[in-house]
């Protein structure tokens, strides 16, 4: 996979092997939440609703509803099945993970409000994640997005077409000669949206190029049509 990041690409998704958010594989193992940095509380987690403020160090329930109602179903993600809990991160934790020293001024400027993340596992994958970012305007998700294909640490980043779906890219990350991640990455309104997967070495098949388009497809049919929370 590679990362959402467009900004946050090479930490918090990792090499990612997703692209376009920050995140890193460290052990070539996507990740929701850098280490050592606690996320924000699951939806499902008790307590009251937090504060929407930058400075909380919590995203607000509203928010945490609004993402978790964004990410592909399992039938729109080629059957895959949640391997974990929804997280969900704040603009500050993501600059946490980032190695960039300018992530949070990048963060800043680009009005992110909160992003989620859920793994998700099949027979053709090592791991699989699904990814939503939401910022203030469209234009902060465009620019996110731009930078899809940088993936820090990559030996190799291929891009290919996602028919039907205007701002989507597609990305085979390769490591070695090998590829290690494949990616969809695209935009709808004020919202990113990041679905990828590691190839299982051992499966005899995986998901080809048009196979995940089609995918992204689907799941953009939907998100496109939600409109954001006032």
């Amino acid at each position: 996979m590679t990362s959402p990041r467009g900004r946050l690409a090479p930490t918090v998704l990792g090499l990612l092997l997703l692209a376009g958010c920050s995140g890193s594989w460290g052990d070539g193992t996507p990740t929701t939440a850098p280490t050592g940095s606690a996320p924000s509380e699951a939806l499902e987690s008790p307590g009251g609703a937090a504060s929407t403020t930058p400075d909380d160090g919590q995203i607000s329930q509203a928010l945490q509803h609004d993402l978790a109602a964004r990410l592909a179903t399992s039938t729109e993600f080629l059957g895959m099945t949640p391997s974990g809990p929804k997280r969900f991160l704040t603009p500050q934790e993501m600059a946490m993970s980032d190695p960039d020293p300018d992530a949070q001024q990048t963060y800043q400027q680009q009005m992110l409000h909160g992003v989620v993340s859920e793994h998700l596992t099949s027979p053709r994958s090592s791991d699989a994640i699904c990814t939503v970012l939401r910022f203030e305007q469209p234009s902060g998700a465009h620019q996110n997005l731009e930078s899809a294909a940088d993936v820090p640490g990559a030996d190799r980043v291929e891009t290919f077409d996602v028919p039907g779906i205007p701002s989507a890219v597609g990305t085979d990350v390769l490591l070695g000669g090998t590829l290690v991640g494949r990616n969809v990455l695209f935009t709808a309104g004020p919202y990113e949206y990041v679905i990828g997967f590691q190839p299982d070495p051992a499966a005899d098949q995986t998901f080809s190029r048009q196979q995940l388009a089609g995918a992204a497809k689907a799941w953009y049919a939907r998100v496109s049509t939600l409109e954001p929370p006032t």
